[in-house]
């Protein structure tokens, strides 16, 4: 199992294996709930990172520490033979000095289109106050509550696929 080797030369890398299969959501879930880092990302078993992206926006938001959330201004889309679709601009849901969280949730709500912001690097004490409710884009109203906590920025790299 690739991700045991990782484990094995890396001690910050703990694999989990639960005993029975779990949807996504409840795994996403555990994941959360059982992280002891300062920062949290969610990831699919589909997505790709570029190189960088987690040490660059660990490191805005060090230098930004009204930030909760820091997403990649664009992303490569692919198939599922990894052969580029088109690559494009993440949804526009950045908040920057802006300190009402109604107007900071409002921008969340009036400009998310897809939602790859999910796949931003977070707060992880942010990220826990999160709700998981069973509906309709959750990852939408996931993205709506962080910006309650806090500012959401964009920054200039590509950062997944």
């Amino acid at each position: 199992m690739i991700a045991k080797e990782y484990e094995q030369k890396n001690k910050r890398i703990k694999v989990v294996r639960h005993a029975e299969g779990i949807e996504a959501s409840e795994n996403f879930k555990f994941a959360l709930k059982t992280a002891e880092t300062k920062y949290f990302t969610w990831l699919g078993g589909h997505d790709i990172l570029v190189d960088d992206y987690i040490a660059s926006s660990i490191e805005h938001l060090e230098k930004h520490p009204d930030a909760v959330l820091a997403y990649p201004r664009d992303a490569i889309f692919v198939d599922k033979n990894n052969q580029k679709i088109r690559d494009g601009a993440c949804s526009n849901i950045e908040s920057r000095n802006n300190t009402s969280p109604v107007s900071r949730m409002a921008v969340v709500v009036s400009n998310l289109v897809c939602c790859t912001n999910i796949h931003g690097v977070f707060i992880t004490s942010v990220a826990k106050k999160l709700p998981f409710e069973k509906v309709i884009g959750p990852d939408n109203l996931q993205l709506a509550v962080t910006a309650i906590f806090g500012e959401i920025h964009a920054i200039p790299i590509q950062g997944i696929r």
